[in-house]
């Protein structure tokens, strides 16, 4: 019997299952994936829609990004908790050897959001990132609550990707990569275990865990409607009686197939608690280092921090 996965030996283990179906992928990543690949040791080879890794992070670069930020922060200028936020997307940024860039704001104003509407210290159990973007968001959940542990569930190559740089992040991390029950519950009790890393396709594995926190940002946007409802179904069935859910999506959005996403549509509940709702006015521009230097997005996103229903 194969034994539970930890580590390097996680990183080999997902770079050589990278090219295996995966019946969680929708049509938007087999096309993604197709001529994609990314090593255990972090080398790339052709184009992802997983946001932006500039390499260009000079002083000078580092500096561009700050001031063309701006207006997002602007945006949120009444946050408590933005500053330390950015602090934390800084650190990350310097072990990743890259700039804060627009898609690492992102993330980090999310969390800003969640921070400022809901106490998570006070939220027992684990935390979870449903499709991460460069282990970014696993990062900044684990400096901010050292010591709660992080399970991230994606496709097998955005997996790889998110633990490559994430550790990068933070070189300490200890990670398990569970395939069943059994294992699941293990690495759940192991102390010393900081991420418990998750392939989509085993993403049933959840339902042993308590989840305090999840948080998807653009990840559901890029899946089936059965996948986000068996997500869904997870994080209001998991064993936690208390679960918070923060979503940050497109409202609508076609895959290639034709299959339409849209965000209304999600399978939320009338007995969800809103603790915030409203359009994403800091996800709906963007930035470039050419005049016009902002640029509307047409693709508008909602996010969404509730508490669930659950079922029982």
């Amino acid at each position: 019997m194969q034994k539970m996965l930890f580590d390097e030996d996680i990183l080999v283990a997902l770079e050589k299952a990278a090219n295996k179906p995966e019946r969680t992928r929708s049509s938007f990543w087999e096309t993604e994936l197709e001529d994609f690949s990314f090593t255990a040791k972090g080398e790339m080879t052709g184009l992802i829609c997983v946001g932006s890794i500039s390499k260009k992070y000079s002083q000078i670069h580092k500096a561009a990004h700050w001031l063309l930020q701006w207006p997002y922060r602007y945006i949120v200028r009444k946050s408590q908790n933005f500053g330390e936020c950015y602090d934390l997307a800084k650190f990350i940024a310097e072990g990743q050897e890259r700039a804060v860039t627009l898609d690492m704001v992102r993330q980090t104003l999310g969390l800003a959001v969640i921070k400022d509407n809901l106490d998570v210290k006070g939220l027992e159990g684990i935390n979870l990132v449903i499709g991460d973007g460069y282990g970014v968001m696993t990062s900044l959940l684990k400096l901010s609550y050292s010591e709660t542990k992080i399970v991230t569930v994606n496709l097998t190559t955005p997996l790889l990707m998110d633990l490559v740089y994430a550790r990068k992040a933070i070189p300490s991390l200890r990670i398990a990569l569970p395939t069943n029950q059994v294992e699941m519950m293990d690495a759940l009790n192991q102390n010393d275990i900081d991420v418990i890393a998750i392939q989509a396709d085993n993403s049933k594995l959840i339902a042993e865990a308590n989840v305090g926190l999840a948080v998807a940002l653009h990840s559901m946007q890029e899946m089936t409607n059965s996948v986000i409802k068996s997500y869904f179904d997870l994080l209001r069935g998991n064993k936690n009686d208390r679960t918070a859910f923060y979503c940050l999506n497109r409202i609508y959005k076609q895959l290639y197939d034709g299959e339409e996403i849209k965000f209304f549509d999600f399978p939320w509940s009338l007995n969800d608690t809103v603790l915030f709702d409203e359009v994403c006015r800091w996800d709906n521009f963007e930035y470039n280092s050419r005049p016009p230097f902002w640029s509307r997005n047409p693709n508008q996103k909602q996010h969404r921090l509730v508490i669930l229903e659950k079922l029982r």
